[in-house]
């Protein structure tokens, strides 16, 4: 891979993140529209720059995924569970398609297939994903720990986002992320 491919690959691993807490978020809070647009950048960014650097498959991908933040973004269809969870999904297929550029082989086509043919019900006319037949749609990149856990015991996932005047009223985060551990 050349440079420019790799620099790619940088800034959409960097975009899936933003991508990542941006849906979290929107979970949230459906009707903040400032984070439906940093949703729609962050997949416009990765499909123009992927189509620009030879990631052709992800540029087709996202489109669809695109042109529903699109019509989010008008007004004509509102931010569900569903949709979030469905975006996660295209989210970690397209950090998969990333992962595996190298060897096309390792990517899940039909997970693929399954999450396209949500957002292109969406785009047909649905305001909400349908339920596909498939394989069930993550709602989120497994973690490793995931599967390290001893059976009964939960994995939570914390989001921990401070307040800027955190270190003002001499509130230590170590001893809370330790109490957390």
């Amino acid at each position: 891979m050349d440079t420019q491919q790799e620099a790619y690959k940088v800034e959409a691993y960097d975009l899936l993140a933003e991508l990542e807490t941006s849906l979290l978020e929107l979970e949230d809070d459906p009707k903040d529209m400032e984070l439906v647009d940093r949703v729609f950048r962050a997949m416009h960014t990765i499909k123009g720059s992927g189509a620009m650097f030879g990631f052709d498959a992800i540029a087709e991908f996202i489109h669809d995924v695109e042109s529903v933040f699109d019509l989010v973004r008008d007004g004509r269809i509102p931010v569900t569970t569903a949709l979030v969870n469905l975006a996660l999904a295209a989210r970690d297929q397209i950090k998969s398609m990333l992962d595996h550029a190298d060897d096309p082989a390792k990517i899940d086509q039909a997970q693929g297939a399954t999450i396209l043919a949500g957002f292109r019900a969406i785009l047909d006319g649905g305001t909400r994903p349908p339920v596909v037949d498939g394989p069930a749609l993550p709602t989120h990149a497994p973690d490793p720990a995931d599967e390290a856990s001893a059976p009964g015991e939960k994995i939570y996932r914390i989001r921990f986002a401070p307040h800027d005047t955190l270190f003002q009223n001499g509130t230590n985060p170590l001893a809370l992320l330790a109490e957390l551990a």
